[in-house]
């Protein structure tokens, strides 16, 4: 069941972290940063760094993802938060935020909190048409004066856009020409085929 269907290769091939910094996604909003621990570290896809809390409660970070997005899981790492809620932005939804999950962590002496959620275990998620462009990550409160969010994962199916090169086709007249993307690579390949077929035909002929 660990499968993509029909691909023979695991379902995380097929998804894309489109909060990550080095797909495109940033951050756009913290409510506090410290030069030394950044917003941006909470995006870099590394839980060795992350981005730490200064001041009160509530803390906040708004990410614009990379591309707006079906969202089919989301994941976070971080410690000492206590109350800690979801919410994401979509375009049909005009007048603001659609809150995802609204939960209370265990307290576990400063280690690594890990929560992971699918889109079925999130009945607010936005269906299939309904594209997210931001995700909004609230601390409420935490175990103690200062928390750190280490990872934003926000996965989502990988984009289906070909992305086809220019490439060079030689046809069979010994000249080149470039095509671009699979079906003028095609039209040139029979092209070529149809003038070696005269030619073949013509020198049969004055034989």
């Amino acid at each position: 069941s660990g499968e993509g269907k029909g691909y023979g290769l695991p379902h995380a091939w097929l998804m894309e972290d489109v909060a990550a910094a080095r797909a495109g996604g940033s951050v756009v909003f913290s409510s506090s940063a410290d030069p030394r621990c950044p917003p941006k570290r909470a995006i870099d896809q590394a839980d060795a760094t992350f981005w730490s809390t200064t001041g009160l409660y509530p803390q906040e970070l708004v990410i614009r993802l990379a591309r707006p997005a079906a969202v089919r899981r989301i994941r976070l790492s971080c410690s000492n938060i206590r109350r800690l809620r979801v919410q994401c932005h979509h375009f049909s939804d005009g007048s603001g935020n659609t809150t995802l999950a609204d939960i209370e962590l265990e307290e576990n002496g400063g280690r690594l909190q890990l929560r992971e959620w699918t889109k079925e275990q999130l009945p607010n998620m936005p269906g299939p048409h309904e594209l997210v462009t931001t995700v909004r990550v609230v601390i409420l409160s935490g175990w103690h004066s200062f928390c750190s969010l280490h990872q934003v994962e926000i996965l989502a199916e990988a984009s289906q856009t070909p992305q086809v090169p220019l490439r060079q086709a030689a046809i069979s007249t010994g000249s080149s020409a470039t095509f671009e993307g699979p079906g003028a690579l095609q039209e040139g390949a029979n092209r070529g085929i149809a003038t070696a077929a005269t030619a073949a035909t013509a020198a049969a002929q004055g034989g």
